[in-house]
């Protein structure tokens, strides 16, 4: 083969290799060799991609075992305030795990994909804080695992998804579990006329809450925005 040839081979090679990657980067179905570590035996699993969260890419089966991280977390650490705020009296998470990979996805799942990339975008920006874990609260978490058998995916150390977990509970409570939220004698007295049959004690712990609520609330809109990502559904 003439030299001139090889080039326009190797071109045309190229070229069709872009336009296949493209093509799945388009439709999201993506096969993963699996092979089960006790025997010889190895299938292939469909898979769906996501979305992108910076550089790393997320697929369906990705989430479905992050939810188990989340479910051993909480379970750890019922009080935990990050998951609260995200995942209050909110059980879609745990959805994800039954859902079969398919090629349209309807309202209800875009919402469940939303949701585990609000959790990853605020993680990954917490990480990028400067927040310091007591090994104390590793040993803490570690006791209250075998208290409460906590064992979706905990297997008595922390990998590095678990502790990033924790610096995001971290983070959290120092940002937003203090006296910022407060409000004046003058503030409980206005709040008290709305809220008759209320303790000044009750209304003054709903009024701090909704202060609270409303940082982290805006707290989370700012991350989405800060955070770049790339949707794949």
């Amino acid at each position: 083969m003439k030299p001139r040839d090889k080039e326009q081979s190797l071109t045309l090679k190229l070229a069709l290799l872009c336009s296949f990657f493209f093509i799945l980067s388009r439709t999201n179905i993506v096969l993963a060799n699996l092979k089960d570590e006790d025997s010889s035996f190895s299938y292939v699993k469909e898979d769906r991609i996501l979305f992108r969260v910076l550089s790393d890419t997320y697929t369906q089966s990705e989430l479905s075992h992050f939810s188990l991280y989340l479910q051993d977390f909480k379970c750890m650490y019922p009080q935990s305030l990050f998951l609260d705020t995200l995942l209050s009296k909110r059980k879609e998470f745990l959805e994800i795990q039954k859902k079969k990979i398919k090629k349209e996805v309807n309202e209800k799942d875009r919402e469940l994909f939303d949701l585990f990339k609000t959790l990853i975008k605020i993680n990954k920006y917490t990480q990028a804080q400067p927040v310091q874990v007591a090994s104390e609260l590793y040993l803490a978490m570690k006791d209250a695992a075998k208290i409460s058998n906590c064992k979706k995916v905990f297997a008595g150390t922390f990998d590095r998804t678990f502790k990033n977990l924790v610096r995001t509970e971290v983070y959290f409570q120092k940002r937003f579990q203090g006296k910022t939220f407060l409000i004046s004698e003058q503030e409980l007295k206005n709040a008290m006329k709305t809220m008759p049959g209320l303790s000044k004690e009750e209304v003054r712990k709903k009024e701090e809450n909704k202060r609270k609520e409303s940082a982290i609330d805006l707290f989370i809109s700012s991350v989405k925005k800060q955070v770049a990502h790339e949707d794949f559904y």
